[in-house]
This record gives structure tokens, sequence and C-alpha cells, in this order.
């Protein structure tokens, strides 16, 4: 975890500049295909899911095999769609899906490959990834989950994925604005450009490795920040994750928490000790050596959060933050 931290330290900031940069390098008109043919059948038979952990197989053919039929009939062979962008609808189980990306001369995907998921005209997900000659590198991913946008930026390992994943308030559904017969990539739903306006409504940011499409990290280094309707702190929590709960015995979690800002006499509450299933363990179970403490500062507060490594400010209030942002 160690190592995948110093990686996002040195690359997280231009990392989604990898797909876009994929793009920009595509002609502006993307070959519409129908479903049918190899190429398309074979995306489909991937049997897309709303985990946070997708990935493509790659395809098996060659290069003079015809793999697509465009939506104008005309057939292609696999070498005459290399690094082309394509684009195609289909539906698996109810859904509407559209795929836009592209294989190279390896017949593996490579660069950005796009999905948008739409049901009954209702958005499901939109996931972007980079791959190199087939293998998945990094991951953009959009979805709702009740009132809330869930957004994730992630670099693929072996058996997790390890990033970041932010919460931001859902004040209103999204338009389903693709024609299903007749796809275009300007239609398509790109989630970094879609919450680059929802900056301000942030509501939870979590760093961490996720797996099975949960947040579950065993180093002890992953954080949950939650954050109030003004954008302030609500709850700064560090330590182990499993099933997508608060979840460490070690004893070396801590959280803080604070009542809401409406208060004159703001209350921070702090504990260091055992967690379980997102809580800290019971009162009378909890080690001789836990740290609880009800109500605590604001400089107590700052100078127990000095020395983490977090990506953005802990701001507790107006005018009163602590920031050992990571640059």
């Amino acid at each position: 975890m160690e190592a995948a931290i110093e990686e996002l330290q040195t690359i997280h900031a231009n990392s989604g500049d990898v797909i876009r940069k994929e793009l920009s390098n595509l002609p502006v008109a993307a070959i519409t295909l129908k479903s049918e043919g190899r190429l398309p059948e074979f995306i489909q038979s991937q049997k897309f899911t709303s985990t946070m952990d997708i990935y493509l197989s790659d395809p098996s053919w060659s290069s003079e095999e015809v793999v697509a039929v465009g939506s104008d009939g005309k057939e292609y062979k696999a070498y005459s769609l290399y690094n082309t962008r394509i684009i195609f609808s289909y539906k698996e189980d109810g859904q509407d899906i559209v795929f836009s990306g592209q294989i190279n001369d390896n017949n593996h995907w490579e660069g950005s490959c796009l999905f948008n998921v739409y049901r009954d005209g209702s958005f499901i997900i939109a996931t972007e990834a980079n791959y190199e000659d087939g293998k998945r590198v990094y991951y953009e991913q959009l979805l709702p989950h009740g009132d809330e946008w869930l957004y994730s930026e992630r670099y693929s390992q072996e058996k997790s994925n390890v990033g970041d994943t932010w919460k931001y308030l859902k004040e209103e559904d999204i338009s389903c604005q693709i024609d299903f017969d007749e796809p275009k990539e300007d239609d398509l739903i790109v989630p970094r450009e879609f919450i680059i306006p929802l900056g301000e409504k942030r509501t939870g940011h979590y760093h961490g490795e996720t797996a099975e499409g949960k947040y579950n990290d065993d180093s002890g280094h992953a954080y949950y920040i939650s954050y109030d309707l003004d954008g302030f702190v609500k709850t700064v929590y560090t330590g182990k994750f499993a099933k997508g709960e608060f979840e460490d015995d070690t004893g070396e979690a801590w959280y803080i928490t604070r009542e809401s800002s409406t208060n004159p006499n703001l209350n921070y509450q702090y504990y260091k000790g055992e967690f379980s299933n997102g809580h800290p363990t019971p009162k009378d179970e909890r080690t001789k050596n836990s740290i609880f403490d009800e109500k605590i500062t604001l400089d107590e507060a700052n100078r127990i959060v000095i020395g983490e490594s977090f990506f953005e400010e802990i701001s507790w209030d107006e005018g009163k933050f602590y920031t050992n942002a990571t640059e």
C-alpha cells in the first residue's frame, strides 16, 4: 500500500490526462457498428456489471477476419479497425449499453474504452478505462447511489484497485441524450467531465483499495472523510476497511467527528482503538489501550491529524482548518 500511495502522489494529478490524451488523438467521428459481428458480440459476451472491478478480456481472431459490420452495412476486417474509434449499442438483461473504444494491431484493447449503461431511460453507470495492450491500468467511474453520485479514479492491481472514490450530492437524475440506434460519442457521459461542476457538493471521500466493488483495505493507511452540506468535515477515519465498513482490530485506527456547524460551541469527539462493522467497538468491549474523549478542542483535533497524508484540506469550520494535503 505504501508503494501504491507513493505512486499516486507522483501521478495522481495528471492521471486523467492519460485518457484525455488518448481521446484527443482519435478521429473526431467514430465508426458506428451494428451489434452483430465478432467484435461487438465478443464485447457483449463480457457481461458488463456495475461493480468496481470491470475488465474487458482480449479478443482472439486474425487480422484478415471480418469482425464487424457498420451501420451502413459495410463489412470490416480486424486490421481495418486497428487504432480506430468504434461505437455501437446493444441490449443486455434489460439494459441499454453503449460501448466506445478501439483495438490495436495485436487485437488487444488500447487507450480509452468507454461504457454508458441505461435502464428504461435511467442512467445506471459510466466507466472509462485506459488500456495498454489489453491490460487495464486505470479507470474513472460514475454511478448513482441513492441521493449521491459515486465517482472513482483508480489504478488496477492484480486483486484490487487503488485510488479514490468521492461522493457528491445528487440533486437530479441524468437525462438520457443517446439515440441507441445511432449513438454518438458526444452524447456519452464521461465521468470526469460530469463531476467537475459538482466540486462544492462533495459529501464523502475514500482513499484506499477496493475489491469486489467495496472498500477493502488492510494496510491501515486508508481513510474516509465525510462532509456536511456546507463543505466542512464532519468525520475523519483512518485505519482498515472490510466489505465497505470500518473494520480494524489493531487498536491503531482512529476517528474524529464533530457536531453540526450550526452549534456555536463545536464539540469534537475522538476515539482510537478497535472498530467493527463501521463503528467503534462497544464501550464495555474496548481494549484497555483504547482512547475515547467525547470533547476535544479544535487545536487538539488538528494535532491528531498532523503527520497523516491526505489529498485535501481538513476544513473543520470556516476559517479553521488543518492542511497537510499531499501535492
